[in-house]
């Protein structure tokens, strides 16, 4: 049992949210519909531990990122989702987007997603995963959907895989002629190489990121060569307190689920939450 989870989320609120998707899933055997705080509509899977997570948390998967991230965007460009999974954030940020690409490569989330972003026509699937270079790569395909990845080419493991087309985030903008507000990705430890190919994006548009990347020598340098300041909530698992923080000021002990990654010249707008 997660403690620190439960903590998070709140006792009360952990065992009845725990409680309705246990009976969807075990009695009524049927999945989940839920509205997003946005106002989009989705669909939980019973099978998919993330739907479940999504639900418990009360749509608070990563601390309140994804709201505040959904506060800054004002609708005047795309937002590109990489690494969409179910269509969790595709969803949430859609109505304060010109337009959504959701970036989904692992062919049993993809069923998933199609059937989350039926009837939302603002909402483009892209089945190709996201990475440093455009061509094709391995892709492992993990257990569980949301931990799949693509594979370095070191990686030597035995693990399912199939070959899956790659695009750049550069690339992608340019060829579609894309004015983008916005980034999320989410893609289990290549987020530092879908954003190293951003950069053209990052400095002619100065679009909003939210990454799953962790603090990094490498990545303070990329939002350096940028003219980015990097933004986060941290996590005290002793303590058990959540601050918003500045990157470099992360302290020991100290986690973070997703990082934001901001102009310098809105970086105001996240100080006056710290």
């Amino acid at each position: 049992m997660n403690t620190t989870f439960i903590r998070q989320t709140g006792l009360l609120n952990w065992a009845r949210r725990t409680f309705v998707r246990q009976f969807h899933k075990r009695v009524l055997g049927r999945d989940q519909v839920i509205t997003l705080p946005s106002g989009r509509r989705m669909t939980l899977p019973l099978g998919s531990s993330f739907a479940s997570e999504i639900y418990v948390t009360g749509c608070n998967v990563d601390w309140g990122s994804e709201a505040l991230f959904f506060a800054m965007l004002a609708g005047k460009g795309a937002f590109l989702d990489v690494g969409a999974n179910i269509g969790y954030f595709a969803l949430y940020m859609a109505p304060r987007a010109a337009q959504t690409f959701a970036f989904e490569p692992d062919p049993r989330s993809i069923a998933r997603l199609e059937s989350n972003l039926a009837g939302h026509d603002d909402i483009e699937l892209v089945p190709m995963a996201v990475g440093r270079e455009a061509g094709t790569a391995e892709f492992s395909l993990a257990g569980a959907p949301e931990l799949s990845s693509l594979i370095a080419p070191s990686d030597s493991s035995d693990v399912e895989t199939l070959s899956v087309p790659v695009v750049t985030i550069d690339g992608f903008v340019a060829e579609r002629g894309l004015q983008v507000e916005a980034i999320k990705t989410d893609i289990e430890g290549f987020d530092l190489d879908a954003l190293m190919a951003a950069t053209k994006t990052l400095k002619n548009q100065r679009s909003l990121v939210l990454t799953e990347a962790p603090m990094s020598d490498e990545l303070t340098a990329l939002a350096e060569s940028v003219d980015y300041a990097i933004w986060c909530y941290a996590f005290d698992r002793k303590a058990g307190a959540l601050r918003f923080v500045e990157g470099k000021d992360l302290a020991s002990g100290e986690s973070t689920k997703m990082l934001f990654l901001v102009p310098q010249e809105r970086a105001a707008e996240l100080r006056s939450k710290a």
